[in-house]
């Protein structure tokens, strides 16, 4: 994602294709993975994980290679053929690779999945249980990508709010939290992620198209440039929590357990959501202000 969106969206518009279908270029990854991830639970139990996972990473780096040369394309339908045709594909590579490592991690730390395996699930059941997750974001991330367009930026830090705010109450769900009386019910769980899917979706989806209009509004160019070093830049900070996460999580389920872990983590959601919500709301340079700085740019 990070190295289409820098360049796609212009060279789509250069082919003659319209933003409604550039977007649903992208959305065609997601559709992909919500019908393929059910299927993908099953055919981890016929076939290696291992092996889906090198078959995948393979169509993926295919289809990667495959954009590379769709610039030659002139025809506007076969452009956009070969782009929808491709994205199917990746959608695939990604919904299988996710269930596959969902089910190793299953099997080989069977007591570090939240006290899933507690259940006696099978690890495809807890792949497919885990993938639930994937499919919720996949689902709403095109309707909540429409409504950030439709909103605009000085309301795009609200969504960002209620989705840590959301995100903390699927991983209390998750745990579940010990402070609550919360039933630890594996329908529960798959309540849990399915929330935290839709909200983490709702928290992170805003955050590059705020990046991008504010570094604008501060004098970026409205170019490719500026959305490689936006793009760049937020996907350095998300990596850097795919690091931090994992060894944090870790140390805190080893010492304290997992219903402790997820409630630490789900008050860091929370705590992030109330200090973004104080600074947008009493900062000087309100997204209303950017917002009004935008509008001529746009306009011209």
């Amino acid at each position: 994602m990070s190295i289409l969106t820098p360049f796609f969206p212009k060279e789509a518009e250069m082919k003659g294709m319209t933003l409604d279908m550039s977007g649903l270029t992208f959305s065609m990854f997601a559709v992909v993975v919500v019908i393929t991830s059910p299927f993908m639970g099953f055919l981890v139990s016929l076939v290696n994980p291992k092996n889906i996972i090198v078959g995948a990473l393979f169509l993926s780096g295919l289809c990667n290679i495959g954009f590379g040369f769709f610039a030659n394309i002139q025809s506007l339908d076969y452009f956009t053929l070969a782009c929808f045709t491709t994205r199917i594909f990746e959608g695939i590579a990604a919904s299988a690779n996710s269930v596959a490592i969902f089910t190793i991690l299953a099997s080989v730390f069977p007591d570090r999945i939240g006290g899933i395996m507690e259940f006696d699930a099978s690890p495809s059941t807890v792949g497919l249980l885990l993938s639930l997750l994937s499919i919720a974001y996949a689902i709403s991330s095109p309707i909540w990508g429409k409504i950030v367009d439709l909103v605009g930026t000085e309301t795009t830090w609200k969504l960002i709010v209620v989705g840590l705010f959301g995100s903390s109450i699927g991983i209390v769900l998750l745990g579940p939290t010990p402070y609550l009386n919360i039933p630890n019910q594996i329908w529960m769980k798959a309540v849990a992620l399915i929330v935290f899917g839709l909200s983490s979706a709702l928290a992170l989806l805003p955050t590059f198209k705020s990046m991008l209009d504010y570094a604008i509004a501060d004098g970026f160019r409205d170019n490719e440039s500026t959305s490689g070093i936006i793009s760049g830049l937020w996907t350095s900070v998300y990596s850097l929590g795919e690091i931090i996460g994992p060894i944090g999580g870790a140390a805190l389920d080893e010492n304290f357990g997992f219903s402790i872990c997820s409630t630490v983590v789900a008050g860091l959601h929370l705590l992030m959501g109330v200090v973004l919500f104080i600074f947008f709301a009493n900062s000087r340079k309100s997204p209303k202000k950017y917002h009004e700085m935008l509008l001529p740019m746009k306009v011209t």
